[in-house]
């Protein structure tokens, strides 16, 4: 039976500057800054030992608006103002105030959900098989790379990736999107799996060819 999947709304206060009810649509296409090929930080890997990290605390998420906006005619004659209109709104990463891509965060609603995003790549959260046999952060007795800057992680090296942005939300969030786009970019077989506090890596196996882990 498949469980139940409830959605929740959060409200915070504030306005954007316009009237009435207004629905903030991320663009089509969200873009990423090009890789630096002769930047002395790029392809800086390591073998993933098991450990967590937190290597993306520098990182922060701003919105912003275009000028695409779309009002709705509720049938209303005579107002001035609409009440119910579409504001194209970017979501925009940044790493020490400098621009790192844009971001749609409607991949991670759907996968949280459980859904497959589309036939070739999954977005997902970790079901956890603990407690087992094996001790906490034990290194994967396969071949896994850590992931610790923003420079690898739009390098996006194959196989399977941890990518160690510890307890810091904002980082986690901006990874596992940025992510998601570049595999699905990359990749016809891929899959991202947002991980708790606590995995046993040698239990956790990939089904994937390409797989990349937010720990």
């Amino acid at each position: 039976m498949k469980k139940p999947y409830y959605r929740a709304f959060r409200r915070i206060l504030g306005n954007i500057g316009k009237p009435g009810l207004t629905f903030l649509l991320p663009p089509q296409e969200p873009i990423t800054r090009e890789i630096n090929i002769g930047g002395w930080n790029i392809d800086g890997y390591r073998r993933f030992d098991g450990t967590k990290g937190s290597s993306f605390e520098s990182t922060s998420v701003h919105l912003s608006f275009t000028e695409y906006h779309v009002p709705l005619f509720d049938g209303s004659r005579g107002a001035h103002d609409n009440q119910i209109s579409f504001v194209e709104s970017v979501i925009s990463v940044q790493d020490k105030g400098k621009w790192v891509a844009d971001i749609d965060p409607i991949p991670l609603v759907d996968g949280y959900r459980g859904a497959a995003i589309d036939r070739c790549g999954t977005l997902r959260r970790f079901d956890t098989k603990l407690p087992c046999q094996h001790a906490i952060n034990t290194s994967p007795d396969y071949d896994a790379t850590a992931v610790d800057t923003w420079d690898e992680l739009l390098d996006m090296p194959t196989g399977i990736c941890v990518i160690r942005a510890g307890n810091n939300w904002v980082g986690r969030l901006a990874s596992t999107l940025v992510a998601f786009q570049r595999m699905r970019e990359n990749s016809t077989d891929f899959a991202i799996t947002v991980c708790p506090t606590h995995v046993c890596w040698i239990c956790e196996r990939s089904s994937f060819r390409h797989h990349a882990y937010i720990y």
